[in-house]
């Protein structure tokens, strides 16, 4: 029979982790038959002679590869599963720790899961635009830092939430003329304002006689 952890009689070849585990094994024993050597594979090597790594590993099959975190799990990096299925790319962060998103154009966040800047009502996350959301009557437009509404920087005629109405001493929405002395009460007039809840009339304070 053969000694000690050789197998094959009448050859009796001695077990080697180079010879029998590809040099990857953290040690190597014969069966109880002595038929067969039985490897220890390191790290995360697989098979009957460790030749296999899987390729979410690289290295010594002792660390994550690209795009791939949290050894020993390792899982891929998905757009779907770290990035609320709101980005163009994902990979790992360097340190492959974390996954690293590349998000569309509106979201941000380390997942892709809020609105950026100038765009409101995750998921969606529309764009805020001056001809949507200020009646095309804004000088401005931006998110209400919420990202729930979108907030508007009227022109001086127009005012309202969405620049839908007249400022005041404005009428005729959607033109909003500003009422004068000169051009509204033949410049005879001490002043001369909007009547109150009603858009487009206006009422003299003539002078005393």
């Amino acid at each position: 029979t053969c000694s000690a952890n050789h197998i094959g009689y009448p050859t009796c070849t001695e077990c080697k982790v180079k010879d029998h585990c590809s040099d990857h094994a953290d040690s190597v024993q014969a069966d109880a038959t002595q038929q067969k050597c039985e490897c220890d594979c390191r790290n995360q090597w697989k098979g009957d002679t460790c030749d296999t790594c899987d390729v979410k590993y690289e290295g010594d099959c002792d660390r994550c590869a690209e795009g791939h975190i949290n050894f020993p799990n390792c899982d891929q990096c998905s757009v779907v599963t770290h990035c609320s299925n709101h980005a163009s790319a994902v990979t790992d962060d360097g340190s492959r720790t974390t996954c690293k998103c590349t998000c569309d154009v509106g979201f941000e966040g380390t997942d892709c899961s809020k609105c950026s800047a100038g765009h409101i009502n995750y998921p969606t996350c529309t764009e805020c635009t001056v001809a949507a959301h200020c009646s095309g009557n804004a000088l401005s437009v931006t998110d209400d830092g919420m990202r729930n509404t979108c907030v508007c920087t009227c022109k001086d005629s127009f005012d309202g939430s969405s620049c839908d109405t007249c400022s005041a001493n404005h009428i005729g929405y959607p033109t909003c003329t500003e009422c004068k002395v000169k051009d509204h009460c033949s410049d005879h007039a001490d002043s001369v304002n909007v009547i109150a809840g009603i858009n487009g009339r206006v009422t003299l304070v003539i002078p005393a006689m």
